[in-house]
């Protein structure tokens, strides 16, 4: 019986000595990228960015109200007769055509 239990406890130490050996499994790969996507609006821009906008408006006898960074109706209607002006679609919002020509970046 002694000899029994000694072939139990050295067989049960080699399967887990064989299982601990064994090679680790390869790692995930890691996730891919994002594809880039497009901002939805041309030119979002932030209170500061709204307020070169109104302010070169202004500039060329566009905008005549108060220049605070706000897209309010007085920015888009002076937006909508520049851009008619320009003689793209007026739309009242200041699109990547309607920033560059009048030498105004996102921010700027």
């Amino acid at each position: 019986m002694k000899h029994t239990i000694a072939v139990v406890i050295v067989t049960g130490l080699l399967a887990g000595c064989a299982a601990n050996t064994a090679p680790a499994p390869a790692p995930e790969p890691a996730p891919a990228p994002m594809p880039y996507a497009a901002p939805a609006a041309a030119h979002p821009p932030g209170t500061h960015g709204m307020r070169s906008l109104q302010r070169a408006l202004a500039a060329k006898g566009y905008y005549h109200g108060r220049v605070d960074g706000r897209n309010g109706p007085q920015t888009k209607a002076a937006v909508a007769r520049y851009q008619q002006d320009l003689g793209v679609t007026p739309t009242g919002e200041a699109d990547d055509q309607t920033w560059s020509s009048l030498d105004l970046s996102e921010g700027n």
